[in-house]
């Protein structure tokens, strides 16, 4: 799972960094040279999508999604576990539904070309599947870790 992480990590910090060149890039060419890059704003906002997804199921591993803990933390520990079980299955039904459906979206929107660079809208929809399998993985891993923690059991 270590490697799963760093490849995260490493396309996150990667598509943060081409959203901040060529941003920097569209200024200095709008303001400097009064030629601005005619595809900075598409290409960011297709890097900001791919970031979102993939920064759900690092949210998910780290455990940094927000969450209301006033009535949970009122329950016995077993219950908080149980509770904090059937919370990481919902996820896991949501993301399957995201995969699901960011598939069929992906496949039929393959040869649509965006606006300005010509690429596929199905590539830009395939973050969704991709990102929705990342979750799912990190969600049944959280769970297996809380089962082998809080429960006792090896899983």
């Amino acid at each position: 799972m270590k490697y799963l992480s760093k490849i995260e990590k490493f396309l996150v910090v990667t598509l943060m960094f081409l959203i901040f060149t060529v941003l920097m890039g569209h200024v200095l060419g709008r303001y400097v040279f009064n030629s601005p890059l005619f595809f900075a704003e598409e290409l960011s906002r297709i890097c900001f999508i791919w970031i979102v997804m993939i920064c759900a199921s690092v949210g998910i591993r780290s455990d940094s999604h927000t969450k209301v803990t006033y009535f949970a933390s009122k329950l016995p520990v077993k219950c908080q576990t149980v509770l904090e079980i059937i919370n990481h299955l919902l996820v896991i039904y949501f993301f399957c539904i995201v995969i699901y459906y960011g598939v069929n979206l992906s496949v039929r929107t393959w040869t649509i070309p965006t606006a300005a660079m010509r690429w596929s809208w199905g590539l830009i929809y395939l973050s969704a599947p991709i990102g929705g399998i990342l979750a799912l993985i990190n969600s049944v891993r959280k769970i297996k870790e809380i089962i082998k923690i809080k429960l006792g059991e090896v899983v």
